[in-house]
């Protein structure tokens, strides 16, 4: 095993460990490992990241399943909770709140937290694969549950999580990367967050064409720790290309109830489309929305 360590452009520490593996006792080895470790340069996270090389000369079939115990502000048995969005998981205590971000490029599948103990060994019979649907590699875990912000995961005496992604082909002389991600907040600290999602409700080919009805949504997240997001304005600037409806701005709140904005927060000339949201955000998410169409395309895109 080898070990590095580096400067990025902000200056924050990067530690990388090189390694190889192999799936056969006694032979050459298959795989050549790196495990990294940098500060993500947008949020204040760590981002966990496994590169895998397949050194040999063969296609290889294999899945990756990553597990940890969970410690914090000295509390073995914190509880797991769920982010929204199948964003990942939480743990909070004291003054820290712990996320374990799993919605990140290159992330895993499944997901879950569990009981941490041993029974003769770290083998994948043990706790890492309790609680997953069933019990094994394929299992799932709780993005098919679509949990609410803050549902708890796991609570017991000792906690642990983790992670898998799916069964795959290894081609030779190819590099592959996997990846999920650490971030922590102090109680009193904002972590905001925005994110924007199209849907076409008009047709099913994965195209969009003239005059279909789309949706956007654009959410707001305060994923901080006993904070508050104050005086928030959301802002989008509509492309030419397209028609908005202004009767259809409306903010969604956390319970699902609708609540609708005056067109004039749309400006015609500007393009612009400017909302306040109606109230502060805690450690919850809440988002507004409105439809427009196709307008301007001659040919579907």
């Amino acid at each position: 095993m080898q070990y590095y360590q580096a400067k990025d452009a902000k200056g924050q520490t990067i530690l990388k460990m090189v390694g190889q593996y192999t799936t056969i006792v006694g032979r050459v080895p298959s795989f050549t490992l790196e495990y990294l470790l940098r500060p993500s340069l947008e949020k204040p996270s760590v981002q966990q990241e496994l590169y895998i090389y397949n050194a040999t000369s063969a296609a290889i079939d294999g899945g990756i399943f990553f597990a940890k115990d969970t410690s914090l502000n000295g509390n073995d048995g914190v509880p797991v909770s769920a982010q929204g969005n199948n964003a990942g998981m939480y743990i909070a205590d004291g003054k820290y709140k712990l996320f374990l971000n799993m919605g990140v490029e290159d992330g895993p599948a499944k997901f879950n937290a569990m009981n941490y103990h041993r029974n003769g060994g770290y083998n994948l019979s043990d706790y890492a694969m309790n609680d997953y649907s069933p019990a094994n590699f394929d299992g799932t875990g709780i993005k098919v549950k679509n949990l609410k912000e803050g549902a708890t995961v796991y609570s017991g005496s000792d906690s642990a999580y983790s992670a898998k992604w799916n069964w795959q082909t290894f081609q030779p002389d190819t590099v592959y990367h996997f990846r999920n991600d650490l971030g922590i907040a102090t109680a009193g600290l904002v972590v905001p967050e925005a994110a924007e999602n199209y849907k076409n409700k008009t047709t099913s080919d994965q195209k969009n064409h003239v005059q279909d009805n789309i949706t956007i949504e654009m959410k707001a997240h305060n994923s901080g720790y006993s904070s508050e997001w104050k005086d928030i304005n959301v802002t989008s600037k509509i492309p030419d290309e397209l028609d908005i409806d202004p009767s259809t701005i409306k903010v969604t709140l956390n319970n699902g109830d609708q609540v609708a904005i005056d067109a004039s927060k749309y400006n015609q000339t500007t393009r612009m489309l400017t909302v306040r949201l109606l109230k502060n955000l805690s450690e919850n998410e809440w988002y507004w929305q409105f439809r427009y169409s196709y307008s301007e395309y001659e040919n579907p895109c």
